[in-house]
């Protein structure tokens, strides 16, 4: 997972933040470019849920 956050701050959709404390203090933030995609994941989310109301799946095992 670490590598797709990685690929996120590459392409300045997450800013990182390291606080110089102990122990080790680091927060990662949306961008305001970042944001701009907030509504094609709220999208995706809806498309999702609108899917599993619809299909016989269970997720709770995943």
């Amino acid at each position: 997972m670490w590598v797709i956050l990685a690929i996120m701050i590459s392409l300045t959709l997450v800013s990182r933040t390291v606080y110089p404390v102990v122990p080790s203090k680091t927060e990662y933030a949306l961008t305001p470019l970042g944001q701009t995609f907030l509504p094609v994941l709220h999208a995706m989310c809806a498309w999702g849920q609108a899917y599993l109301d619809r299909a016989d799946v269970d997720c709770s095992a995943e």
